[in-house]
């Protein structure tokens, strides 16, 4: 019986199969990826349950950037409605988007 699916993400591939093999063996469903980019386009496409991530291979930043300009092109701009979406304080996007250097307009 299928556990769940998980998403091991590792720029080592022996250190991947190893993992994968062993995750397997408890019985859950194993997708991989070598990087952020493969693996975004994973779950974009799948449904994954859990995601196992080497430190080193995650970049916190621009998996932050990527979500703040999804939210910001959603509120059509609106960086107070942006920063109650994201249960930041309102000032916040205004921050982010000088930072980013990301377009007010979305």
């Amino acid at each position: 019986m299928e556990k769940g699916k998980i998403l091991i993400i590792d720029d080592e591939e022996q250190l991947r199969s190893l993992v994968k093999r062993i995750v397997a063996l408890e019985g859950f469903t194993v997708v991989e990826a070598p990087n952020l980019y493969d693996a975004r386009k994973l779950l974009e496409r799948s449904q994954i349950d859990v995601v196992l991530c080497e430190s080193a291979s995650f970049d916190f930043g621009s998996v932050e950037r990527s979500h703040s300009e999804k939210v910001l092109r959603y509120t059509k701009g609106n960086k107070t409605k942006t920063a109650e979406l994201l249960g930041i304080d309102v000032t916040t996007p205004y921050k982010k988007l000088e930072e980013y250097k990301i377009a007010a307009d979305g």
